[in-house]
């Protein structure tokens, strides 16, 4: 059974979308956007406008995880009577160092505890790989690392990963995903509820270099339409171990 858990809300952004595009028009109409256009031009005007009133700022300024969402989430964890075991595989091969440091981080970070972490060194050459997993393998008893003498590639070294697992649920990871710290936890939540899950996924985005959110992807429930054009489930993407 395939389920959509939308960690990102979608209804929110559409009408904050559907505001900007009225205001937009509004202002066309008017004569101060027509001085606007005359002075600046039009799609200077536009493109200024847009980036100042970008809806998904605007969603971020209202959605961005804080204490009170923290003591929510908390409070309906403690409710949960048996927590399901997660376990996360990723593949790791010459990643910038920064990044792969923060992928581990926002692990650490998660609210929910319950999970571990398969990382197979798919033969990476940069020394400050095998420095900095020796380092997190020293302090983060839930890591299992397996180092692969070669390059096989990412299928091979996601199936190097999963054979790690010792869990029923597998969450796949690139080496450079950054999860909120609720992530694992609604995850978990909504595993424990629909218990008949066989196949979980989230909304994603980007972060660029100074940390700014953008580009975010809201999916849809199960599309086999969608599936056919590319691979819109991972990020963060979770299967049953037995199918």
């Amino acid at each position: 059974m395939l389920n959509y858990n939308p960690f990102l809300g979608y209804r929110s952004l559409k009408i904050i979308k559907k505001s900007f595009t009225r205001l937009i028009h509004w202002l066309s109409s008017t004569r101060l956007g027509s001085l606007l256009r005359s002075y600046r031009g039009k799609s200077l005007f536009y493109r200024r406008l847009q980036r100042r009133f970008n809806p998904y700022t605007h969603w971020l300024e209202v959605n961005t995880w804080n204490s009170r969402r923290q003591e929510v989430l908390q409070h309906a964890l403690l409710e949960v009577h048996d927590p399901p075991k997660l376990s996360l595989v990723m593949p790791v091969f010459n990643p910038p160092v920064r990044f792969l440091q923060r992928a581990l981080e926002s692990l650490t970070e998660q609210v929910y505890p319950h999970w571990e972490l398969c990382l197979a060194n798919d033969g990476s050459t940069d020394p400050e790989i095998y420095r900095l997993l020796e380092s997190w393998q020293a302090r983060e008893p839930r890591l299992q690392v397996k180092h692969c003498r070669q390059n096989a590639g990412v299928s091979r070294a996601t199936n190097a990963a999963a054979a790690l697992a010792r869990h029923n649920f597998l969450f796949f990871l690139d080496h450079d995903d950054e999860l909120p710290p609720d992530a694992l936890a609604e995850a978990a939540l909504y595993l424990e509820r629909q218990p008949q899950t066989d196949v979980l996924y989230s909304d994603e985005d980007k972060i660029d270099g100074e940390g700014r959110r953008f580009d975010p992807h809201f999916k849809p429930d199960w599309s086999p339409e969608l599936l056919l054009s590319y691979m819109y489930l991972s990020h963060l993407f979770g299967v049953r171990r037995d199918l």
